[in-house]
């Protein structure tokens, strides 16, 4: 899977953290502890950013 995405903020940012969980359609929970987390390599003085992810 990949993901492309554009983040924006008046004072820039200082990480981010993708959150995802894969799971069958039958087995749904929203629950934090199902969840997995990817950080992303971002520049932490650019206000706006476009990012790509692969391979989640």
């Amino acid at each position: 899977m990949s993901i492309n995405y554009n983040i924006k903020d008046d004072f820039g940012f200082a990480k981010c953290l993708l959150k995802y969980n894969v799971s069958k359609e039958k087995e749904m929970s929203s629950s934090d502890e199902n969840f997995r987390s990817l950080n992303l390599s971002i520049s932490k003085t650019e206000l706006e950013q476009t990012l790509f992810t692969i391979g989640i």
